[in-house]
């Protein structure tokens, strides 16, 4: 097939959901088929280059609304690509709006089979003016999008069965997975350089990631663990503001902040940390650090949110606490900080449902089949 992969932005830029694309785009060449990519970019110009056999256009927003890059002449851009070149299908990344609602109307014009992979769990963020906006355009564009769409790809079950439950029909689930074993075959091995990890974005449209909420718990345990660390991996417009409230708990020595790192030197933080946190409040889809955090044998302490429960077991390979439950973080933690056998066999468990569960191979292979059958499909209509 000849593909083209829309999404937001593309790795190095973006987070989960821009490496869930990177991912595909990756296995999909590797299995034989032909990929370009179409993303937004934080720079300062529109950029075409060639990664590992992948073309990617690069657009720079005309301005940003939220965390949505905006691009105005997207549409008319969309329509030459497409006439340009022969694309068999088109696979848009969703719910970031704007880039999957051109791309839906830029597929259907020019009579392309096109597939949606949905990745939130909820649109709300917490923030009135940001959820009243986000509310109109799920009722409105959203909807268009999702209705002209010829399949969709669900990232769990819980997106599939409750966020995306109108469109179930022509709904399938596949399970984020990554390719470890390419990028990491250590598993945990390493010394501990931190009690406690979180990784995220810090970026004003991700505050529903629930660091705050994090920093509150572990501001409560240094009361019983006075040297306890917390390394914070991630970057963004809203680093400074942690920091400043980090020091006003308190908590100037206990917390590091490593600002953005590299893809490549992530799985370093893993290797040497005892527990992974992600105390999520909202729109925590899958919960792609849980993932991680099993690989690299680490006990996860997280909230009972979204599509998390699929990966973590309350009790089995980690802890499930209720959202914005500093209370519940806390004992969680306390429990893993003081018994390393326990964070040992919880570890172990999880490294376990990585190759029972979410196998890289299988990840591919089942996203290559939906793009298949929707081509088919379509070309017999």
């Amino acid at each position: 097939m000849n593909i083209l992969m829309v999404s937001p932005r593309f790795p190095p830029e973006g987070g989960g959901l821009e490496e869930y694309a990177k991912d595909v785009c990756n296995g999909l060449f590797k299995a034989g088929h032909k990929i370009t990519v179409l993303c937004s970019t934080y720079g300062k110009k529109d950029i075409t280059e060639e990664i590992n056999g992948i073309k990617i256009i690069r657009q720079k927003s005309d301005f940003l609304i939220s965390n949505t890059p905006i691009k105005i002449t997207l549409l008319r851009n969309l329509n030459y690509i497409l006439k340009s070149e022969k694309f068999d299908v088109v696979n848009a990344h969703m719910p970031v709006a704007y880039y999957s609602d051109m791309t839906a109307l830029a597929a259907k014009a020019n009579k392309i089979p096109f597939v949606v992979t949905y990745h939130s769990s909820s649109l709300i963020k917490g923030r009135i003016f940001v959820d009243l906006t986000a509310f109109a355009y799920k009722c409105v564009f959203q909807n268009i999008t999702l209705n002209i769409a010829d399949r969709i790809i669900a990232v769990s079950n819980y997106v599939k069965n409750v966020t995306l439950k109108q469109y179930k029909n022509k709904t399938d689930v596949v399970y984020p997975c990554r390719n470890f074993h390419k990028t990491d075959n250590s598993g945990g091995k390493g010394e501990y350089v931190s009690d406690l990890i979180f990784i995220g974005q810090l970026r004003k449209g991700h505050e529903w990631k629930g660091l705050k909420y994090l920093l509150k718990a572990v501001s409560v345990l240094k009361t019983d663990f006075p040297f306890i660390t917390l390394e914070v991996v991630g970057g963004g417009n809203r680093l400074d503001y942690f920091k400043k409230y980090a020091v006003a708990l308190g908590m100037k020595d206990n917390v590091i902040f490593k600002g953005k790192v590299l893809n490549d030197e992530i799985a370093s933080f893993y290797k040497h940390s005892k527990i992974v946190a992600v105390p999520s409040y909202s729109a925590e889809s899958f919960g792609m650090v849980c993932l991680e955090a099993c690989y690299y044998k680490k006990p996860v302490v997280a909230t009972k949110v979204g599509g998390i429960p699929e990966v973590i077991t309350d009790g089995v390979n980690g802890y499930l606490v209720k959202p914005r439950d500093v209370r519940g973080l806390v004992d969680a933690l306390k429990t893993l900080l003081v018994s390393d056998e326990k964070r040992k066999i919880m570890g172990e468990r999880g490294n376990k449902l990585i190759k029972s569960k979410f196998d890289y191979g299988n990840f591919i292979k089942t996203t290559e089949e939906i793009l298949l059958k929707t081509t088919k499909r379509s070309n017999s209509l």
